[in-house]
Formats: C-alpha cells, structure tokens, sequence
C-alpha cells in the first residue's frame, strides 16, 4: 500500500514529489500526553465549576419552595383561624350546641372548610397541650430548618379545649 502511495505521487508530481512531500509521523509521547492532561484538568475543573454552580442553584431553589410552601401553609391557617373565631367568638359563645348550629347555618362551611377547621384545632390543642411536634423557623440565609417544640400555653388550651367535640356534636 505505501508503495502504491509512493507511486502514484512519483507519476502525479514527477521527480520533485520525494522532495516536496515530508511528513513526520512521530509525535513525542511526553508533549501528547501533556496536552491530554492538561485538556483532562481543564474538562474537570469546569465539570466540578458547573455542579458547584447547579448546587448551589438547586439550594437556592430548594429555600424558595420551602419559603413558598411556610406562606403558603401560613395564609391557609389564617383563614382557618378566621374562620373558628367566627364559629367559636370568646365574647358571644354561651358553649350550646344550639348557637354554634345557629352560626355554622349562618356561614354555611363546605365539608372540606370543617375538615380543616378540626385538623387546625387540633394542632392547636397538640401545640397548647406541650406535646412534642415540629415547627418552622427560618435559620440564617433564610435556609429553612425545623426545631422540636414542646411547650405548654394554658390560655390557649383554655380557649380551644372541646372545641373539636361541640363541632362534631353540632354536625
């Protein structure tokens, strides 16, 4: 096959073919494979640059939709809240089954409304009573955590204690 080259550019460019023509094959093993490496070094640095990058972009996203979610959470217990105050006022509540009925006919609550109203007494009797649960709190770089909390509040389990049973009786 080398012959059949050598050949055919000897026919093609005649006699200056042999001098015109000098290529070298060799390249020195040491100069490759400090290329390789440094292009290698160059490749992982910028790899390791980018996950750093998406890390943190995936943080950053992460506090965002825990933020989001506490606000959400928030704004639902509110209206919840609202809503109990109005069921349950501390000056007008003579504690008879009869006036809450007078008073849920009044608002008229979907079934959905008073399912969320028992499960929002119901984390307010287990946060009043000083039983151990989890809450929110915002750490520093507004990274969200959660710390264990146990302690009692008897004015508010004063005010909600049995609430959860006169709404289920008047139901």
């Amino acid at each position: 096959m080398k012959n059949l080259v050598t050949a055919a550019a000897l026919v093609l460019l005649g006699s200056l073919a042999s001098q015109a023509f000098t290529v070298s094959k060799r390249v020195s093993p040491v100069s490759a494979q400090a290329l390789y490496s440094q292009v290698g070094t160059n490749d992982a640095e910028a790899l390791l640059r980018k996950a750093r990058e998406l890390r943190e972009q995936v943080e950053k996203n992460e506090n965002e939709l825990h933020q989001t979610l506490l606000a959400k959470k928030a704004a639902k217990d509110e209206k919840t809240d609202k809503m109990i105050s109005c069921l349950f006022p501390l000056d007008q509540d003579d504690g008879s089954v009869r006036s809450l009925c007078e008073r849920l006919r009044a608002k008229r609550p979907a079934s959905d409304m008073l399912v969320t109203i028992v499960e929002r007494l119901h984390e307010r009797e287990v946060a009043a009573r000083g039983i151990e649960h989890v809450e929110p709190e915002n750490g520093h770089d507004n990274a969200v955590s959660f710390k264990r909390v146990s302690a009692p509040n008897e004015q508010e389990l004063e005010k909600i204690i049995g609430l959860v049973d006169r709404l289920i009786e008047a139901a």
